[in-house]
């Protein structure tokens, strides 16, 4: 998009909001959709130094409305979005179509096209634009290698002002397309017979067309001279309006783009994409960049998202990821690089520059000084000294905007207080000679008026004429010496400097290198101020802020092909593995957006990086709606209670905390990836074998809270009945989060309530589940299946035992042994008991995760099945072995628990290791009697469940295994 363009594309219901009927048609922005391309326009601002230059406005919010009338296209689309500063700004414009033979420009009985265009066929269109105002507009020339701006045919013009009419579409080879640009004047045409051709290119003046050869309509730079060469054969072409703008400001861009019946329609396609592919080469450093091409880090960005755009409609997933990983490194090169440190860098400079000036100025006039004027310069000399020293040691390039600002405001104070000390040294300076000239005296008053001129900058003509005058007064009131031989003209000569007012010759040395010393440091503190308020100026911060906001909105939509790529694909299982493909693109993502200091930006980076196929799953959508920042806001808005959400990218672990008000705060710190994958793959071990070292099991799960829960422990409230929500990440998924210890040794679910979710991005559905839902009152349950698979022992202790649990409801429906099928528990389920437990053995397996599996008397009940089934329940407990294992994946834990929670219930209680039969009948009794008996929700009522065995001394493999996987009530 260049300057002078609005663009606004609409594809899918992300994008916005599309009605249409059969004369017209509505769109519609909010803040809660997810546009790939939002609309932008341009607007022209000014830098902090005064410069104007345009930049693209992106609209948060606006509307289009179009309509068709028999041969007439009528429209008004209005925007909203920021400006560079911050200040709400808006966007309007009028469109107008006709078609100049009548011709119906659509028949109404057809859908309107989401694209606003015409087609020729063998009709002439012309296009008029207008601004808000109904003032017609001119189009400004489009930017080529060799564009000659030239007057385009007016068809009736206005008296208001000029008009854009685009017309008279050439003949042209079939083979390749062109772009035709009109730039219209209010003055006649010349005659018919004047035209105008330079090489590679023609225009004629009565229609005012301009021809080019090659992919200009793409943007592109380097069109060979062979690719502009004549056109041959006659074909036919289409024309539409690409592009229009409101007036004055927001400059006016008019381009009709015409493509011919091509034999073979991917010729022209393989054409553009040898030439990205060539302009890719040149841009990234591959070739030696022209002249055209000196903004290389923008040249290199366009041509990246013109790839990426090419990879997405050519299905190629791997390049468009490669183009996506790209782009974002790219992107935070810009947000970091030389467009944002650059001007702070520059100014660092020349600052040190300026005092170091000062600093042997004031050097060379304390060599010629003693007494007081010497010390006094020396503490000049020495406060110089200081403010280098602290400049120099600055970071050219923060780390973040916090860092920026702390050095930005150090710069600022460091320069204050040299000024502060500076003025002070003057006024010590002054007076210095006051014994000799007081307040009245002539000279006195003179030099305070040239020290004045000095402090307001005045030309340097007028400064040296004042010194020079006051010199000469101060030559002036000079006495001779008695005895004097030489000629001199008396004192008296001027009246000012007579009796009191003359000066010996050693008083009037004294007061010239007093004025000298003022001098000096006067025009010291003069720079320093220019300095300071250049500083103000430039406003780094600022700048910075704005560069990294607007990356960081870009950066977001590159994650948004990912979610379109995946609403492409049928199975889960693709849109699993498609997720795989685009972890370290979403790394990337979220540690970027993090660095450019947007923390909701990084959580909801991190939030489409995780089980999105599991979310399509919960939505009954093909894609469920992208997580935008906005959707983030409103969703943490809505939850209201505390949400912990870790993400690891290599030796990056980043850690998201919600406080109850939806304020998202950020732990950023660097771990060692393979330890603690070693220190969670150790945990595991130890819980899984027979016997158990429960003292490094201990010590296991201090190092893991040490780094997993120590840095974020303050963030969280102190009221255990409040439940946290944690999101675990990667290997982090394995780990009993609510086992770990603490700094003081007590464990997490000591000081809290919590429930463990795969990505905050369920929760929606999950709450949308939950409404109408209160106390279960009914258990159906199926114990001890018989017979049970091969390799797997009955379990008595379960069965004989259940009753303890059974009996706390005040209905209960067993089915045990031969009864416990898969069609009791359909059937059981359909009946809406508030809580369905499988009480059985269980096997996760990591390497075919759909084929997990609970044992029933049917066969293996497998996840794959439990995925196609409804169970409306409140809670499923899963009262077996590992069912919260399976394969880890970028979608979270693919297996048994994830089956059952998207088959409908609120929450799964699940466990994370092997379990033993009297451990499940202890918590299961216990939390069950907590749940039906308090007013206690889900969560607390297994929190309580398992305090009440850490008090009876139980180790944590006897109770840590069981984890709530869902809503906390």
């Amino acid at each position: 998009m260049e300057p002078g363009s609005l663009t606004w594309v609409v594809v899918e219901d992300e994008d916005a909001d599309v009605t249409v009927d059969g004369t017209g048609i509505a769109v519609t922005l909010g803040p809660l959709h997810a546009p790939i391309a939002p609309p932008m326009w341009w607007r022209t601002t000014h830098s902090p130094m005064g410069i104007g230059f345009d930049l693209p406005v992106q609209a948060d919010t606006g509307t289009a409305h179009l309509a068709v009338n028999g041969s007439a296209l009528q429209g008004k689309i209005t925007l909203s979005g920021t400006t560079l500063t911050g200040h709400p700004t808006h966007y309007e414009a009028t469109i107008t179509a006709t078609s100049v033979d009548d011709a119906p420009l659509l028949d109404r009985s057809s859908p309107i096209s989401r694209n606003i265009a015409t087609t020729a066929g063998g009709n002439e269109r012309a296009v008029r634009l207008q601004d808000s105002r109904g003032v017609d507009m001119a189009p400004g020339a489009a930017k080529g290698d060799e564009h000659l701006d030239l007057p385009a045919t007016v068809a009736d013009p206005p008296a208001a002002g000029p008009s854009a009419t685009l017309t008279g579409l050439p003949e042209m080879d079939v083979n390749h397309p062109a772009t035709v640009v009109g730039t219209a004047h209010a003055s006649a045409p010349p005659s018919p017979d004047e035209r105008i051709n330079a090489p590679g290119m023609e225009c004629d003046r009565t229609t005012g067309i301009h021809v080019m050869r090659g992919g200009q309509s793409a943007g592109l730079r380097g069109v060979s001279s062979e690719e502009r060469a004549g056109f041959a054969s006659p074909g036919h072409g289409s024309a539409g309006l690409v592009g229009m703008d409101g007036l004055a400001e927001d400059a006016v861009k008019g381009e009709v783009t015409l493509s011919g019946n091509e034999d073979d329609p991917n010729d022209e396609l393989r054409r553009k994409i040898a030439h990205w592919d060539d302009e890719l080469r040149r841009a990234a450093g591959d070739e030696e960049p022209s002249e055209a091409d000196a903004d290389s880090v923008f040249a290199r960005m366009r041509v990246l998202d013109q790839r990426i755009s090419r990879n997405f409609v050519e299905n190629d997933l791997a390049a468009m990821m490669a183009g996506l990983r790209d782009a974002t490194a790219l992107r935070r090169e810009i947000s970091f690089g030389e467009l944002v440190t650059g001007a702070w860098e520059r100014f660092l400079r020349d600052t040190g520059d300026t005092l170091a000036f000062d600093r042997q100025m004031v050097e060379a006039l304390a060599a010629m000084s003693s007494g007081r004027l010497s010390l006094l310069l020396a503490d000049s000399a020495t406060d110089l000294d200081t403010s280098i020293e602290l400049l120099s040691g600055l970071d050219r390039t923060p780390p973040d905007l916090d860092a920026f600002s702390g050095e930005v405001s150090s710069a600022a104070g460091e320069l204050d207080r040299l000024a502060t000390r500076l003025h002070e040294q003057i006024a010590k300076a002054l007076a210095a000679d006051l014994h000799i000239i007081d307040d009245n005296h002539p000279l006195r008053s003179a030099r305070d008026d040239l020290l004045t001129l000095l402090a307001s900058a005045g030309s340097p003509e007028d400064l040296d004429l004042r010194e020079q005058h006051w010199e000469r007064d101060l030559a002036t009131a000079i006495q001779p010496t008695p005895g004097h031989s030489e000629v001199t003209e008396p004192a008296s000569a001027d009246s000012r400097f007579t009796g009191s007012a003359s000066l010996g010759a050693e008083e009037a040395a004294v007061v010239l290198l007093v004025k000298n010393v003022a001098v000096v440091l006067v025009g010291a503190v003069a720079r320093v101020e220019h300095c300071h308020e250049q500083l103000r100026r430039l406003d780094p911060v600022g700048n910075a802020t704005f560069v990294r906001a607007s990356n960081a909105d870009a950066i977001a939509r590159l994650g948004r092909y990912v979610e379109r790529w995946r609403g492409r694909l049928e199975s889960d299982w693709e849109r699993i593995l498609m997720m795989e493909e685009a972890r370290e693109l979403h790394g990337q993502l979220v540690g970027t957006m993090l660095d450019l200091g947007a923390p909701i930006d990084a959580l909801a980076a991190s939030e489409m990086a995780r089980a999105r196929a599991f979310a399509d799953l919960m939505t009954g959508r093909k894609a469920a709606p992208a997580l935008t920042p906005a959707r983030m806001e409103a969703l943490l808005a809505d939850y209201e209670s505390p949400i912990v959400e870790y993400f690891r990218f290599g030796d990056r672990l980043i850690i998201f905390v919600t406080d109850l008000d939806g304020r998202v705060h950020t732990v950023d710190q660097h771990v060692d990836h393979l330890a603690l994958r070693a220190l969670a793959g150790e945990l595991q071990h130890w819980f899984r074998v027979t016997k158990v070292d429960d003292v490094r099991t201990r010590e296991l799960l201090r190092a893991l809270g040490e780094i997993l829960w120590d840095p974020i422990a303050h963030l969280l409230p102190t009221d255990p009945d409040i439940a946290v929500t944690l999101v675990p990440h990667d290997e982090l998924l394995s780990v009993p989060l609510h086992a770990l210890i603490d700094a003081e040794g007590r464990y997490l679910v000591e000081r809290h309530t919590t429930t463990v979710l795969p990505a905050a991005s369920i929760l929606p559905p999950l709450l949308a589940r939950r409404t109408g839902m209160g106390k279960p009152t009914r258990i159906c349950a199926l114990v001890d299946p018989e017979p049970m698979p091969v390799g797997y022992r009955p379990l008595p202790i379960l069965r004989g035992g259940f009753r303890v649990v059974s009996e706390l409801f005040a209905e209960a429906e067993i089915h045990a042994g031969a009864d416990a099928t898969e069609d009791a528990l359909v059937a059981g389920a359909s009946r809406g008991p508030g809580v369905l437990c499988l009480a059985t053995h269980a096997e996760a397996l990591p390497s075919d995760p759909m084929a997990s599996f609970v044992a029933l008397a049917s066969g293996k009940l497998t996840a794959d099945v439990v995925h196609g089934m409804e169970l409306p329940v409140a809670l499923v407990v899963l009262a077996a072995c590992e069912t919260g294992g399976g394969q880890v994946t970028g979608d979270g834990v693919i297996g048994l628990s994830r089956a059952f929670l998207s088959a409908g219930p609120v929450a799964v209680l699940m466990t994370l290791w092997p379990v033993v039969e009297r451990d499940s009948l202890r918590v299961l009794r216990r939390f069950h009697e907590t749940h039906l008996n308090t007013p206690l929700g889900t969560a607390q009522a297994l929190r309580e469940a398992q305090c009440s065995m850490i008090a009876g001394s139980a180790a944590p493999r006897s109770w840590a295994a069981f984890t709530l996987f869902g809503l906390a009530r």
